[in-house]
């Protein structure tokens, strides 16, 4: 190389250290990430540091030694690698792993070297992580320990899965599927209640076909098809650089089109009629078309609703169901009346583990209809 120099650039909203070397046979340029960070001043110093190592004349291009790789660096690159080919998960759920590989790995197992890390140590941290919390979150500790694992598989720095075999468990969670959920005269006495017009719709919404806070949130009146009774599902409320926007579904995600119950529908355009007597005195332009929105038409951020839930609730005497405990609660009524575990997952637009290529299932229109005449039942 007969060139080299340091440069801070933007990428995506951070600021990206790279070393810029100009290959001499061909002329070509060729970037080498020294670190992305969100503060500029980080960058710079990174970059003035790296600037003197190279005036010193180390060679910081030679590939880094595997005994000084750390699970935290792996963990790092897989998260990079996944934004690159676009999230397998929703962008709300890879926040969630960043926050939790921030607060319960990083600063702890994650500064060991990956080549010294042995099961025993992983299943040490997933023990006492346990004891203090419920097993959904020990288990996505272990999907975020796992993936840098799996990183460092592919590139060679180990040459075993130190993740086999590893006991996931942890407190009884006290909003657990099981108990995170409505009775059917809870369901009642809720659906009457009408001192809260809105947050009554986002309820009725949730219990009429299932679907995540951050989905109710980001509902347009473009999904909306009154003619075919029908609401497509196909994107959600998620944070971004600070600031909450709303995002379509990821590539690894198809929509979700379901049929409202007739309940839900009545709901809606009484909804309609007062939303749009509301627009003709509002400044700006809801360019979303959202149903719900704060000051400015932006996006309502999930905290928001889930606290004003919780505060419901506890109105009400009920303390152990969250917003996401409606999902539950429709699941369990279509258990209930009988519908199987595929069409329920189908509703639900869960992913399948066991599923090979295929991540969602196409829904005969007859299934929609099943799903809508069993909370007609429930709901009118």
């Amino acid at each position: 190389m007969s060139s080299m120099r340091v440069k801070v650039r933007n990428n995506k909203g951070k600021h990206e250290v790279v070393v810029i070397t100009k290959d001499p046979m061909n002329g070509k340029y060729k970037y080498k990430r020294m670190g992305i960070f969100e503060n500029k001043l980080e960058a710079e110093v990174v970059k003035f540091e790296t600037e003197k190592k190279i005036n010193n004349g180390e060679d910081i291009l030679s590939k880094k030694n595997k005994k000084n790789i750390t699970l935290n660096d792996c963990i790092e690159s897989s998260f990079e690698k996944e934004e690159m080919r676009g999230n397998k998960v929703s962008s709300n759920t890879f926040l969630s792993y960043k926050n939790i590989y921030k607060n319960h790995v990083k600063d702890d197992i994650g500064r060991n070297y990956i080549s010294m890390i042995t099961t025993g140590d992983i299943q040490d941290l997933l023990d006492e992580k346990a004891k203090e919390y419920g097993c959904g979150l020990v288990s996505q500790i272990k999907t975020i320990i796992k993936k840098g694992v799996q990183y460092a598989l592919y590139r060679g720095y180990i040459n075993n899965d130190i993740t086999n075999g590893l006991i996931v468990w942890g407190k009884q969670s006290k909003t657990s599927a099981e108990t995170n959920c409505l009775s059917i005269s809870q369901i009642s006495d809720i659906l009457k209640d009408t001192e809260d017009e809105e947050l009554n719709l986002k309820i009725k919404i949730a219990l009429s076909i299932g679907i995540r806070e951050s989905e109710v949130l980001a509902l347009s009146w473009d999904n909306i098809d009154f003619e075919n009774n029908e609401i497509r599902i196909c994107q959600i409320v998620t944070k971004k650089d600070g600031e909450h926007i709303i995002q379509k579904f990821t590539k690894n995600k198809k929509d979700l089109v379901v049929k409202m119950p007739k309940l839900l529908s009545e709901e809606l355009k009484k909804y309609k009629i007062k939303w749009n007597k509301e627009m003709l005195s509002k400044v700006g332009t809801n360019k979303h078309n959202l149903l719900f929105y704060r000051k400015g038409f932006k996006p309502i951020p999930v905290a928001t609703l889930s606290n004003q839930f919780k505060r419901y609730m506890e109105s009400k005497g009920i303390n152990n169901v969250t917003f996401h405990g409606l999902r539950h609660s429709y699941a369990s009524i279509l258990f209930y009346k009988g519908m199987d575990l595929k069409d329920v997952g189908q509703m639900l637009n869960h992913k399948s583990k066991y599923c090979t290529d295929r991540v969602y299932v196409h829904l005969l229109d007859e299934t929609k209809s099943q799903a809508m005449n069993v909370m007609n039942e429930i709901l009118l």
